[in-house]
């Protein structure tokens, strides 16, 4: 028997399959989905960097009529730790650990009462010192084993081939350069939003949830570890996305307190972030400072590459796809040479992570004896992000061999 397949040409035009239903209004969006009795969840947002709660009063916001609940530290149902990411650990301790940080939230009968019920609530704060300030020259920088150390480890912090040193002081032409780039807010034109339903019947504990996310699995296991349910307990739903640049691979806040609202709550909850929100607990990419010194023959021929990065990152374990140390040379020609800094737990912050948190710096150095495939042959723009002695330096290592900084996949 004949198999045949059509092959289509290269450049051919390609239709998206949800391109039609999402110009002509007709994709339905997670906040969008029409549920029986959905109530509205508006969290309220800390206003310090740094601290504890030292009180709340709810009293006003409670006597709105057509508030269902108010949510904090003081009434929140427990859930089980986090593997990671302690900011899913929502109101399970007064700690501020970042401006933005959710500290208490409204469930009402609608968007409006619960918008208006979260503006009084009256939170005083006990302040802490706080440390916001990114530069290479500070003394908390230091280098893990792997970067990232979580999930996954992609490959060694810090490695090295041939003399550096040696390959620059005899270079012809070098270039010694510092480059720095500022935070940067992920900000899709759909909201953060989460659509949960709480289910209780003879089979059990579940809950279905319409979300807005880039990895339903890891969602599920994020709400199933949280809450106790097991994992096949857990529907996630995300058949459109508006957007995300990165931003939606990794649970945020937003996602286990609406699951927490539907279950206090005993009805569907919706929660979507206000655009001001956005630029809160929802991750955001670090700035960076990028070092980067090449070594160069008259010729134009590379010879040696020595880039480092200084990377701060407040929230364990989620993977960004922040530029390269040195743009242009440093992505195309230094392939896994790239140096992260990233914020972890810190020490003495209670059950939350620092304010910026500790640093590590990230060193990797490339000698004259990659000299020949750094040489412009092509093989960067026939495998962009993927040149080909970054492959043979995987090999060596027993690595996957993808540049993890040029996606935000963190799977190999």
């Amino acid at each position: 028997m004949t198999m045949q397949s059509t092959q289509r040409a290269s450049g051919a035009p390609l239709n998206r399959l949800d391109g039609i239903p999402k110009v002509t209004g007709a994709a339905t969006y997670a906040y969008e989905y029409a549920v029986e009795g959905a109530t509205y969840v508006f969290p309220v947002l800390s206003t310090i960097a740094r601290g504890r709660i030292s009180s709340i009063d709810t009293s006003a916001a409670r006597a709105l009529p057509g508030v269902i609940a108010v949510l904090s530290h003081e009434n929140a149902p427990r859930l089980a730790p986090p593997r990671d990411d302690q900011d899913l650990a929502v109101f399970q301790s007064d700690a501020v650990a970042y401006r933005g940080q959710f500290v208490a939230a409204v469930v009402a009968e609608t968007l409006e009462t619960a918008w208006q019920a979260a503006s009084l609530v009256a939170l005083r704060y006990e302040e802490q010192p706080h440390d916001v300030e990114l530069a290479a020259s500070r003394g908390d920088l230091f280098t893990p084993a792997y970067v990232p150390q979580k999930p996954f480890g992609f490959y060694p912090a810090d490695s090295a081939h041939g003399d550096v040193e040696a390959a620059l002081a005899a270079a012809p032409v070098s270039l010694d350069h510092t480059y720095t780039t500022p935070a940067e807010h992920h900000n899709p034109m759909e909201p953060h939003t989460t659509l949960a339903i709480w289910s209780d019947d003879e089979s059990g504990e579940s809950v279905t949830v319409y979300d807005t996310c880039q990895g339903v699995s890891w969602r599920r296991d994020d709400i199933a570890l949280a809450f106790g349910l097991p994992p096949e307990r857990v529907r996630v739903m995300a058949p459109y996305v508006g957007g995300g640049f990165g931003s939606r691979g990794f649970t945020h806040p937003y996602t286990i307190l609406a699951v927490m609202a539907a279950r206090v709550a005993g009805r569907p909850a919706k929660l979507a972030q206000t655009r001001q929100q956005m630029f809160g607990p929802v991750g955001y990419r670090s700035p960076t400072i990028q070092h980067l010194r090449l070594g160069a023959g008259r010729d134009g021929r590379l010879t040696a590459i020595a880039p480092e990065r200084a990377h701060e990152r407040a929230g364990g374990i989620a993977v960004d796809g922040g530029p390269g140390a040195g743009s242009g040379a440093g992505n195309a020609g230094a392939g896994d040479g790239r140096a992260e800094r990233r914020g972890l737990p810190q020490p003495g912050r209670g059950d939350l992570w620092g304010d910026l948190l500790p640093l590590y710096w990230r060193r990797v150095r490339h000698g004259h004896l990659w000299g020949h495939l750094l040489q412009p042959t092509g093989i960067t723009s026939r495998f962009p992000g993927f040149p080909t002695f970054v492959r043979h330096q995987s090999q060596q290592r027993g690595e996957c061999g993808r540049d993890p900084t040029s996606t935000n996949s963190p799977a190999c």
